[in-house]
Formats: structure tokens, sequence, C-alpha cells
């Protein structure tokens, strides 16, 4: 447990290559089932889903969860995410999102990875049209090196009980 929040992202280190899409795992190396519920091999065919993915990973949640969310706020399976959806789905896995301001200027997604290097916890960064999942510093998605420019970074605070 690191502030309160359980570490529920031991999988990371194991399985967070497959939220990115690398090449296919050989046959001997494919993930458990267990595995399976902490990445979006049951939604292949999900598309503008990075909202999704980014919540489950700045929430320490698994993708079904997060899913689920996203579904109980009205979005269809497929359908696109919006920073406010993000916002919005965040309480339905028990945190709250609090905007912080990296910098004064308007900085790159790959800027903005290198000042979230040292944070601990949960962050979404979000562009105009893509949103990503920050972990302990480390930007969980195909697009971490981007240089998109950044609209918002939210970071996930668990909500006390």
């Amino acid at each position: 447990m690191r502030n309160g929040t359980p570490d529920r992202f031991d999988w990371l280190q194991r399985y967070g290559d497959l939220i990115m899409g690398p090449p296919p795992l050989p046959a001997p190396l494919q993930p458990t089932a267990a595995a399976q519920a902490f990445h979006r091999l049951a939604y292949n065919k999900e598309d503008n889903d990075c909202g999704v993915r980014a919540l489950a990973v700045a929430c320490a949640a698994p993708y079904v969860e997060s899913h689920a969310a996203f579904k109980r706020i009205g979005r269809a399976d497929g359908g696109p995410t919006s920073p406010e959806m993000v916002l919005k789905a965040m309480p339905l896995l028990g945190y709250e999102a609090v905007e912080i301001w990296l910098l004064t200027r308007s900085i790159t997604v790959q800027e903005c990875g290198r000042e979230l290097a040292g944070c601990e916890g949960g962050y979404v960064i979000v562009t105009c049209n893509h949103a990503l999942g920050v972990w302990d510093g480390e930007i969980i998605d195909w697009d971490r090196d981007s240089k998109q420019r950044v609209c918002g970074v939210f970071e996930a605070r668990r909500i006390e009980q």
C-alpha cells in the first residue's frame, strides 16, 4: 500500500505492454485468464477507447471496470470519449479529478511526460483528440512520445470514505 492506495499495479510491469499494443506474444507466453481482466483483449473491436484506457491506468482499475464506468455515463461501445466523460467516470471508480498545471506555457505530451517523471500515483493527460494514462511518472500509452499539445492534466485522487 502506498499513500493509502492499494498496489493494484503490480500487473503493470508484467502486462502493461498489452495496453499499448505490442506484437502478439508467442503461444507459450500468452497471458492467463486472470491477467486478461487487466487489458482490453476482451474488447478487441473497441475503437475510440483512449479515455477508457487512460482512466483504467490513472485509477489503478482493470479495463473492464473502466469500460463499465464509461458505459454507465452513456458512452456507447466503440463510441468516442471526451475529457468531460473522463471526469464524470472517475468518481464511479472511487477517484476525484484534480486539475493540475505543470507550466504556464503550452507543452507537448513528450514534455509533460518528463515533467511527471518523478510523480507518484495516477494522472490523465488530455490533448485535443487523445487521452493518456500516467502511473508513477510513466505514460502508459502507445502515443507517449507525441508532439501533440497538452490541453489538461488531471490527477486521480482517491475519494476518502
